[in-house]
C-alpha cells in the first residue's frame, strides 16, 4: 500500500500514516521501522497493514519513489484548500 506520513512524534516515535485505499489511519512504531529514518510529515511511503485490535498498523514501511510533500498537514487544515475546517 502506498500513503503520506501526516504526524510524527519523534519522543515516542509514533508516526500517523493517510493511506491510499481511503479507509481509516494507519498508525507506525518508528522505533520498528529501521528504513524510515528520518521520517517527517509529508514523506510518501509504502508499506504493509495489519490490524491489531481494531487498529490499523502500518508496518514494513519505507520511501516510496514521490516526492516530499512537506506542507500536506498545513494545506489539510486549510479552509480554501478543503471546503472545510479541521
Amino acid at each position: 500500500m502506498n500513503g503520506v506520513v501526516i504526524w510524527v512524534d519523534a519522543e515516542s516515535s509514533e508516526a500517523i500514516v493517510w493511506c491510499d485505499d481511503h479507509d481509516e489511519l494507519a498508525y507506525c512504531d518508528l522505533s520498528l521501522e529501521e528504513s524510515i529514518r528520518p521520517c517527517t510529515p509529508g514523506l510518501w511511503v509504502t508499506f504493509r497493514l495489519k490490524d491489531d485490535t481494531g487498529v490499523r498498523v502500518a508496518y514494513d514501511i519505507a520511501p516510496a519513489a514521490h516526492p516530499d510533500s512537506p506542507d500536506l498537514a498545513l494545506l489539510l487544515r486549510s479552509p480554501l484548500q478543503t471546503g472545510f475546517l479541521l
